[in-house]
């Protein structure tokens, strides 16, 4: 019977999304969608490092960072 951990393999996950369109990226380094508008991606895909520890932080992480460009970007807006 395997044991399962809170430990994710995510080095296959969308390894590389956050790279150049040209590049088979998915994001730009705003997690803007290439081909899209208004549309970001904010999930552990988008990290270009692999996480021996529990996901759920760095996902907080990147939806905190991902708040504040859209933040920013709206007070620029104005």
């Amino acid at each position: 019977m395997e044991q399962a951990d809170d430990h994710h393999d995510v080095a296959h996950r969308g390894l590389g999304a956050m790279l150049p369109r040209d590049a088979n990226g998915v994001v730009d380094p705003a997690l803007r969608v290439y081909g899209t508008r208004n549309l970001r991606a904010v999930d552990i895909p988008v990290a270009l490092l692999y996480f021996a520890l529990h996901t759920q932080g760095v996902v907080y992480a990147v939806a905190e960072k991902a708040a504040d460009m859209i933040e920013d970007e709206q007070v620029e807006k104005l």
